[in-house]
């Protein structure tokens, strides 16, 4: 069975731009370079760029959240007028494929099932994106892949990475942890 992951699975989307502590001259001499996920990583919690928490670990349990984080640098950034530094676009694409390797099956595959066109007023160096889906009853325990591209549709580069993580069935200790933080999150 193949599971079709789209933005309302998600639990919720997090994309944001911040710009890091510099002068505007460097921004300014700065070219983009090889496109690149500097991060991608596990994690609890996100606030901004390079703040968040990390997950020691790469096991879940079935009723889990999965959050992960995706830093990148080396995007394109087009002027809004020719010849103009005033406004830049970024145009980012993110792919996803999750799949069971010991299966040879493919539990989840969306193109751009994120993705960041916007316009900003300054040159940036780096971006994130943050995002988290449950795993409901509907995922079976095992040992998964998850693959992301990310596409530059500017310049045409993309970069893969992957993760590998493991899917248990939730243990006494897990159901109350999950309780937990339901209950927290209201």
């Amino acid at each position: 069975m193949k599971k079709c992951i789209r933005a309302g699975l998600f639990s919720f989307a997090l994309i944001s731009l911040i710009i890091l502590c510099c002068a505007p001259s460097v921004f300014a001499a700065a070219p983009a370079g090889a496109l690149n996920m500097t991060r991608l990583l596990f994690v609890y919690d996100v606030s901004g760029l390079s703040q968040y928490t990390p997950k020691p670990d790469t096991r879940f349990a079935i009723g889990d959240m999965c959050a992960i984080y995706v830093e990148t640098t080396g995007f394109a950034m087009e002027p809004v007028q020719p010849g103009s530094e005033d406004e830049f676009n970024i145009d980012l694409a993110l792919d996803l494929e999750i799949t069971m390797p010991q299966r040879r099956r493919t539990i989840a595959s969306e193109k751009d099932f994120d993705t960041l066109k916007t316009t900003v007023r300054s040159k940036l160096p780096a971006a994130f994106m943050a995002f988290s889906f449950v795993f409901d009853e509907g995922w079976g325990p095992g040992e998964y892949d998850i693959e992301f591209t990310l596409r530059d549709n500017l310049s045409e580069q993309s970069v893969t990475r992957q993760m590998t993580y493991q899917l248990e069935k939730p243990t006494e200790a897990d159901r109350a942890r999950q309780a937990e933080e339901q209950s927290q999150a209201k």
